[in-house]
């Protein structure tokens, strides 16, 4: 197949053989073997010629040559669509999307759970991007940028649906703000019982389970 979209995570983010390209339509992995990626910009339209396959789950276009990828005009990077904790799923798989929540746990290797009341939301950090995760604690309420993913790079690789940032300012502490002013992606319940942060205490520090 042979598909256009605009880049939102370039090659060496996750992986130097991986990005990912979306359109109005949704969002996609585009994995190149062993050729060479063209000048990419983040937000550029591209045209990748390549086999649909599936890997961890999570659909992928597998391109074999530089001749199957064409840099076309440079744009602006997209906006994140805003979306409920709820919907990292197979719904909006390989899209650039934005949830709030509060945190309700933590995990290996950085890893971390949002709820806005919708269902959790587990967001992975890959190491490749060099984040730390900011310290938090319980209730409160933060706000995630990133991939819907299901190719997370680490173990035990359940395929299980991930929410995945790009870099540092992806995640901010706090509930996202419609043009309206009001809150989204965290309920009422999620930013009442939000916690004073600590400013004593370094940033990582969050325990793991």
């Amino acid at each position: 197949v042979t598909l256009e979209g605009q880049v939102t995570v370039l090659p060496g983010v996750f992986d130097t053989q991986e990005i990912y390209i979306q359109d109005a339509t949704g969002g996609i992995l585009v994995y190149l073997g062993s050729a060479h990626w063209p000048a990419l910009s983040e937000g550029q339209w591209v045209r990748a010629r390549g086999n649909l396959d599936t890997f961890h789950g999570e659909r992928e276009l597998r391109v074999r040559r530089s001749a199957d990828l064409t840099a076309l005009q440079p744009a602006d990077p997209p906006q994140p669509l805003p979306i409920r904790t709820g919907d990292v799923n197979e719904t909006n798989e390989g899209r650039l999307v934005q949830a709030s929540g509060a945190a309700v746990g933590f995990g290996r290797n950085q890893a971390f759970y949002l709820d806005d009341g919708s269902g959790e939301v587990r967001v992975v950090i890959d190491r490749n991007t060099g984040i730390d995760r900011p310290y938090m604690v319980r209730g409160q309420v933060w706000t995630v940028v990133g991939i819907v993913s299901q190719n997370d790079n680490q173990p035990p690789y359940d395929a299980n649906y991930a929410l995945m940032p790009r870099r540092q300012t992806d995640l901010q502490r706090g509930a996202a703000r419609s043009q309206g002013g009001t809150s989204q992606g965290a309920s009422r319940a999620a930013q009442g019982m939000e916690a004073p942060l600590r400013p004593d205490m370094a940033w990582n520090a969050a325990p793991d389970f």
